[in-house]
């Protein structure tokens, strides 16, 4: 299986980029789970900026099946040789399937101060 990188709807404002990106992992997804297709969704060992795209470890059949999908736009195979890697990601898994993995980083969220009284 090969990383490959996997566009949605790339234009328009950022929040409808991510609302696309977020559609398009949903059905990546669900397409594994109806076809019992182990795949994996990665991020970046460190952090980068960029475009909101999906890192995902597949076969090439499922990625043929994935090019069907009604959010995808485009894809290529993760860059080789440049100066970053990837690593499948639980949390990502976790956040597109609503399946918690086994090491899923669980972020709490922030303890809200109560606003100082007069």
């Amino acid at each position: 299986m090969k990383v490959h990188v996997i566009e949605a709807d790339l234009s328009g404002k950022m929040t409808d980029v991510v609302r696309s990106r977020d559609e398009l992992g949903k059905q990546i997804a669900n397409l594994a789970n109806t076809v019992n297709e182990p795949v994996f969704f990665h991020e970046f060992k460190n952090p980068m900026a960029g475009a909101p795209v999906i890192m995902l470890e597949c076969s090439d059949a499922f990625l043929a099946e994935v090019r069907k999908l009604p959010a995808y736009k485009k894809d290529h195979e993760a860059w080789k040789g440049k100066d970053f890697e990837t690593e499948r990601s639980p949390t990502i898994q976790a956040y597109f399937t609503s399946k918690a993995g086994p090491d899923c980083k669980i972020i709490p969220p922030p303890k809200h101060r109560k606003p100082p009284t007069p």
